[in-house]
């Protein structure tokens, strides 16, 4: 007959043999139990005790609430009764043949708490958007390969919560589960820490970050194969909110490295995270300290810049078509297809179309500046309490110490009057914040309150900065020194206070705002110098794009400086804008930088602005330059392919074909550059690529399948192949083996190939590369309404952005695709 305190030692033997994988059965382990359980507890629990308990000595016993609780505590519970209750709820015994079951049952308490904070966060955002497709086959496929770990990688903004959280119910949770079997232990990051007191699985999956083999659960797993009933899948999602601190944050993603490394072994196991961009080049650092680490993660890049990592795309046309006709009437979506025909930038992000999709007047917006600016003046900080919700906001950035100290703060620090808390459901209900509940000590509950979006909160932070401190070079350095431990608000103030300069048309701030990038007192604020270069370049170009009264001062200024020449000039070369007016810009730069190195850049883009606007007496004035240049034999890969690259596009498309000798030499420097390792093996052979773009132009398919070959024996091509470099390099290579005949090889190629993350300054220009490519295959397969709906979208961003080249291929794939 089964006794109360048989089932007292069942269930300790249970937890015990489930934490830490040991089982008490002589008197020495109880010695060394006991020894744990007081540095772990503070406790004292003696070694006769611990024997009568475990039934060493044989004696009649009934163990003390104390040293029931005690034993609770040492195993991660609040108190025995709350251990007793899991068992007694979910009918257990001390068989392990349901464990998988009831953990699942016991993991779903985080998963809950998990997507009611990430539901709070989204809003309308959750039931307005459909599941992206990609997002799903990408997870699908994940899920079914030998890999053991996957990311999405956006920056704010892109919908990666709304992802997760829809991922999630539709494999894991509810009736119409795909894999009801399946563990999902979904685990929003910025309130982690919040959470441990919730329920003692979140301490068990800390055990687990931390690597701590004897302390984890996963350890019985591991000695337990046999009891694993289905995937146990974790989801971290907003990494970048777990540890604001650089080092913490660095730590953690070590420990989760260690983690995918010890389960590479174990299908069962899948590990997803969401990050930014920054988050992930932590990432790419340690494989490249142990490569071996990347051949178990699914579909991501670890090389290159780290806008190239991001693998969720923007919202495609159809995506928002469907949440704009969700929201308005076909006549109001068709008055936002007029009034925006070339800002889809504006909502091709989910935070920034729901937003626009709230705008009662969609022709005052032009930018995301505008967007933010009205719906913050015309939706947030107007009456009713309009005093009452700049107070609130007010206090939030001082107990936050201005979202540096903290992400959240408690509600109690708010002010809390029937006027303070009416206004506070105002910013709750237009999605400005957010509240989400943890238990606290002693039985009570703590809520606390975030701005709903990162985007958001720097909006708000750059006014404030703006407000209190005066608008002058100094700002930026203080700005970026405050948040240097926080590098993606750090970055997203920064970018609101150069919109906001170019807004305002401070020229004089703007003239000189490459030198918070100079190195010496600069470069101290950056954690990653490279990545908020790039960003700060990137947003300074694209607000050039926009304002052209401000154009016309900085440009000439930025050609006379060493800065500007650096880091607009080569940093942001604009074939977007090439036609429109970046070309125009490129004669500043040559009149006042005169190296060869400079002349053979310049050239290529003043070449390339007459290529792709089919002026071909201009192309042939450039060609005849680069006759005239040298190309120095330590040439960078880059300027090797620019200075070859302009020769081969014209001899391609204008003369009889190109030159023999000239592609000799092209295939000598290929190899020169890799016996130098100036392109190692394992690297990324840009010059081929630049070479490969070239020869497309002119539908030189031979050489393109000759180079395309000869990289492929040379490079290991497999650091950057989510790349979109990469991916249009194969593309081309297709293409080619279409036009040998090799058909079958060639639509292999073409399905396999995803463009990657384009950069902002290459963006339409690569797209409309890439749809010329697709018109063909889609050719083949006799898809006519498919190729005709790709060549009037090429149509219509070639002419508006005047590259005429594109424009006309697009009306000779249009005759071929009427005879169809």
């Amino acid at each position: 007959m089964t006794t109360q305190m048989d089932i007292i030692r069942s269930i300790i033997r249970l937890e015990l043999q489930r934490a830490y994988g040991q089982v008490i059965l002589y008197a020495k382990d109880c010695q060394v139990l006991s020894i744990s359980i007081q540095q772990k507890t503070k406790r004292n629990i003696s070694v006769s005790t611990l024997k009568r308990l475990f039934g060493i000595v044989e004696c009649p016993y009934k163990p003390s609430r104390y040293t029931l609780d005690t034993i609770a505590v040492y195993l991660n519970f609040q108190s025995w009764s709350k251990l007793a209750e899991i068992h007694n709820a979910e009918g257990l015994s001390s068989s392990d043949q349901e464990y998988w079951a009831r953990l699942k049952k016991r993991i779903e308490t985080v998963t809950e708490q998990s997507l009611t904070s990430m539901k709070a966060k989204l809003g309308e955002q959750l039931s307005d958007f459909q599941i992206r497709e990609f997002a799903i086959e990408r997870f699908e496929a994940f899920l079914n390969s030998p890999k053991t770990a996957t990311a999405f990688i956006a920056p704010g903004g892109f919908g990666k919560t709304t992802i997760v959280a829809q991922l999630t119910g539709l494999f894991f949770i509810g009736e119409k589960a795909r894999y009801p079997d399946d563990i999902v232990c979904l685990i929003d990051g910025s309130i982690l820490f919040n959470l441990i007191n919730l329920n003692q699985e979140i301490v068990r999956m800390i055990n687990v970050f931390e690597m701590e083999e004897k302390n984890s659960f996963s350890n019985y797993f591991l000695k337990n194969p046999d009891q694993v009933k289905g995937r146990f899948v974790l989801i971290i999602e907003s990494l970048c909110q777990i540890y604001h601190q650089e080092e913490k944050l660095n730590s953690f993603v070590e420990n989760l490295m260690d983690i995918v490394a010890a389960y590479e072994h174990f299908s069962w196991f899948k590990l997803l995270i969401t990050c930014r961009p920054d988050n992930w080049k932590i990432f790419s650092d340690l494989i490249h300290k142990d490569p071996r680490l990347k051949n178990k993660w699914f579909d991501v890049n670890f090389t290159g810049p780290a806008n190239e990592s991001i693998n969720i795309p923007v919202l495609n046309n159809d995506e928002i078509r469907y949440y704009l006709k969700k929201r308005h009437s076909s006549r109001n979506v068709e008055k936002l297809k007029f009034y925006h025909p070339d800002i889809a930038d504006v909502f091709n992000t989910p935070y920034m179309l729901h937003l626009f999709s709230s705008n009662q007047n969609p022709r005052d917006i032009r930018s995301d500046l505008e967007l933010l600016n009205y719906f913050v003046s015309n939706k947030i900080l107007v009456e009713p309490y309009l005093q009452e919700k700049s107070a609130i906001i007010q206090t939030f950035f001082v107990r936050s110490g201005y979202a540096k100290q903290s992400a959240s703060v408690d509600k109690r620090d708010l002010p809390a009057s029937a006027e303070y808390n009416k206004a506070f459901k105002e910013l709750i209900s237009d999605n400005v914040f957010y509240e989400f509940t943890t238990p606290g000590k002693y039985l009570s509950v703590k809520t606390h309150v975030k701005f709903s979006n990162d985007i958001l909160l720097a909006f708000f932070l750059a006014n404030k900065w703006i407000e209190e401190k005066g608008f002058d070079l100094d700002l930026f350095r203080r700005v970026l020194s405050f948040y240097r431990n926080h590098p993606n608000l750090q970055i997203n103030i920064v970018k609101f206070l150069i919109k906001i300069a170019f807004k305002e048309e401070r020229t004089k701030v703007l003239m000189d705002i490459f030198s918070v990038l100079e190195n010496g007192k600069g470069s101290a604020f950056f954690p990653d110098t490279g990545l908020v270069n790039r960003e700060i370049i990137n947003t300074i170009g694209v607000e050039l794009r926009k304002n052209k009264k401000v154009r016309k001062i900085l440009i000439p200024h930025f050609a006379k400086t060493k800065a500007g020449q650096q880091y607009y000039f080569e940093g942001f070369s604009d074939m977007d804008s090439l036609v429109l007016f970046s070309g125009d810009n490129i004669d500043h730069y040559l009149e006042n930088k005169q190296s060869d190195d400079a002349k053979i850049y310049g050239h290529f883009l003043k070449f390339m602005q007459y290529f792709l606007s089919s002026n071909r007496p201009l192309c042939r004035k450039e060609y005849e330059i680069f006759r005239t240049l040298s190309l120095d034999e330590h040439a960078e890969p880059t300027l090797a392919g620019y200075y070859y690259g302009a020769q081969l596009i014209y001899q391609s498309c204008f003369e009889d074909g190109t030159d023999p000798a000239l592609m000799e030499k092209v295939f000598k420097k290929s190899i020169s550059l890799f016996k130098k390792e100036l392109q190692p093996a394992s690297g990324i052979p840009v010059f081929e690529y630049i070479i490969s773009y070239s020869l497309n132009y002119g539908d030189d398919f031979k050489n393109i399948i000759r180079l395309s070959r000869q990289v492929k024996k040379m490079y290991e091509l497999a650091s950057g192949k989510l790349t979109w470099r990469h991916q249009m390099f194969h593309l081309i290579y297709a293409r080619a083996l279409l036009h040998a005949g090799d058909f079958q090889t060639a639509v292999s190629l073409y399905k396999k190939t995803k463009m990657g993350a384009i950069p902002v300054n290459n963006k339409y220009y690569v797209r409309l590369r890439y749809y010329l490519i697709r018109v063909e295959f889609l050719l083949l397969e006799k898809k006519s309404s498919e190729v005709l709906s790709v060549i009037e979208e090429i149509k219509t961003i070639s002419k508006m952005i005047k590259q005429r080249f594109f424009y006309d291929r697009a009306l000779f794939f249009e005759k071929k695709a009427e005879t169809l």
